[in-house]
């Protein structure tokens, strides 16, 4: 393929360190940037840019540890490949990123080791990870250190010209870890609204055209997991792929006793799913308990507020349809099991309290599931 990228850049400047392989400073912008096709002599721009704009340093403190942070910030993306009809176009899409004391050498180390066992040979990867020793060595002292990463898109659009299958009117993606609050917490939270999607097979009523997401992990042995799949992969002979389903029954019995050890606590923060008619918001807390039958004990609160909406539209299309005659049964079931209240806006909202104790029979508005 033959093409052309042009672009104007305007006080572009950094330090490149060779022995990391990573730019530990940069600086700038560029400008109006274009992506041509070039095809039997013709020229077609199949994309363009409006600006980028770069800003990230990261300092090297005295035991050879780096801290800083980068920003990216990218707006107004279009791209329309030649002789085809998808058009996608964003408004813009900015990433963020902090790191406090993460060892760079140790992660270049690292990114060697894997592209040693990863070289690609007539389009696949080798079946297994080879000797994983020097990975394990090297992870097992890595320190991480802690930091945050965000991603957030704004305006998305897919289809062709004039007409819009996807769009979505903003994304918001945020991710925090700490591992010196040994062996690790993790959060994860997600937000998106303005979905919208014209040929989806799903219908408006249960679209979630509005979500948010919010998880925290607390005492999570993430690094040790890791470190033992790594050692597993270097035990067995011949060496198996983690991805492999061979590997899954043993890295099992690996991870739960270290998560129960830790005692690993999940919280859901924050869930909410809304639709047109519907809104689902749910909390709830999760612990790991190696004396409980499940292995864990915690308890959420879900709430269901335009149920008896869904029900009508479900009956409706249940007429002609037998996927939605079996939602159509579940969701009177879901009615039927809920405890209806009157919610903060004045609506009627079902409340489902679920519990799962230490016997591990899972129990919804007092009532034990395995009687249902």
């Amino acid at each position: 393929t033959e093409g052309e990228v042009s672009w104007a850049a305007s006080g572009l400047h950094g330090i490149w360190r060779a022995d990391l392989e990573i730019a530990t400073e940069i600086h700038g912008a560029l400008k109006n940037l274009l992506f041509i096709d070039i095809k039997q002599g013709e020229k077609h721009v199949v994309g363009k840019i409006d600006s980028i704009a770069m800003d990230q340093k990261f300092v090297e403190s005295t035991n050879g540890w780096w801290s800083g942070q980068l920003m990216y910030d990218v707006a107004n993306i279009e791209f329309a490949p030649a002789n085809e009809d998808e058009r996608v176009s964003l408004g813009s899409v900015s990433v963020n990123s902090k790191l406090q004391d993460f060892d760079l050498a140790s992660w270049q180390a690292l990114f060697e080791w894997g592209n040693s066992h990863f070289i690609v040979v007539d389009g696949t990867l080798p079946s297994s990870l080879g000797n994983s020793r020097a990975a394990t060595q090297i992870f097992e002292t890595m320190n991480l250190g802690a930091g945050n990463m965000g991603l957030s898109i704004l305006n998305l659009s897919y289809g062709p010209p004039g007409r819009q299958e996807f769009k979505m009117g903003g994304l918001n993606l945020t991710m925090n870890y700490d591992n010196g609050a040994r062996p690790g917490t993790y959060s994860f939270q997600l937000d998106w609204r303005g979905l919208e999607q014209t040929d989806g097979d799903i219908p408006s009523a249960y679209f979630t055209h509005t979500g948010a997401l919010k998880i925290h992990l607390e005492q999570f042995p993430l690094r040790q997991i890791l470190t033992s799949v790594l050692r597993e992969t270097e035990n067995l002979n011949p060496p198996v792929d983690p991805a492999d389903s061979d590997f899954n029954a043993p890295l099992q019995l690996m991870a739960l006793p270290m998560i129960n050890a830790n005692q690993t606590r999940l919280r859901l923060e924050e869930l909410m799913l809304r639709s047109s008619i519907a809104a689902l918001p749910a909390s709830g807390n999760l612990s790991a308990e190696k004396d409980s039958a499940l292995g864990a004990v915690g308890n959420a609160r879900l709430e269901l507020a335009g149920l008896d909406k869904l029900i009508a539209v479900a009956a409706l299309q249940a007429m002609s349809n037998e996927d939605a005659a079996k939602q159509l049964a579940l969701l009177t079931f879901a009615k039927g099991l809920g405890r209806p209240e009157v919610g903060t806006e004045g609506e009627l909202v079902y409340i489902y309290d679920v519990v799962l104790p230490a016997d591990g029979i899972i129990m919804i508005n007092e009532i034990p599931l395995d009687l249902l």
